[in-house]
């Protein structure tokens, strides 16, 4: 059994057997368009005819007025009439967040070229008063913690 959603008019192919228990909600994968979809009565299409009589058969009647006669190449293989296309209805479009782009250049550091130089002097002395400080006290150091002495060895402050 064929089914068409009523929103965006997807066409799935439905086995009978789903459907034979009544009428189900169902949802679009396209449009996510929900629906209660039920079993049509539909004829089972006629079995083709052998090919030696087709020559001989004599071209079906049309059964819809001419006016409303479908254009030849809407029908499937099967027989079965495609549903119509409606008209496309606008979408709204969902964008993700503009990215704001890098600015071209960096931005200036704050402060003057004195206050650079001072900082810089200052987290130089740090450092060397921490190394002073490991080293003056290396004894109370390998006291309290046994593998530095190893550390001091390699050093060669031992």
């Amino acid at each position: 059994m064929r089914i068409v959603c009523p929103a965006c008019d997807a066409a799935y192919d439905v086995p009978d057997a789903m459907m034979a228990s009544g009428p189900r909600t169902v949802r679009c994968a396209r449009c996510r368009h929900e629906w209660t979809a039920s079993a049509v009565a539909t004829a089972p299409p006629p079995p083709p005819a052998p090919p030696d009589t087709l020559a001989a058969a004599a071209p079906p009647k049309p059964t819809a007025k001419p006016a409303e006669a479908a254009p030849a190449g809407d029908a499937d293989p099967h027989g079965r009439p495609e549903p119509r296309l409606k008209p496309l209805r606008p979408r709204t479009e969902i964008r993700p967040p503009a990215i704001e782009p890098a600015p071209a250049e960096a931005p200036e550091v704050a402060g003057s070229p004195v206050a650079l130089a001072a900082a810089w002097t200052i987290s130089v002395l740090l450092l060397v008063a921490l190394v002073a400080a490991i080293a003056m006290l290396r004894p109370q150091i390998v006291a309290a913690w046994p593998p530095s002495e190893r550390l001091y060895q390699a050093v060669g402050l031992l």
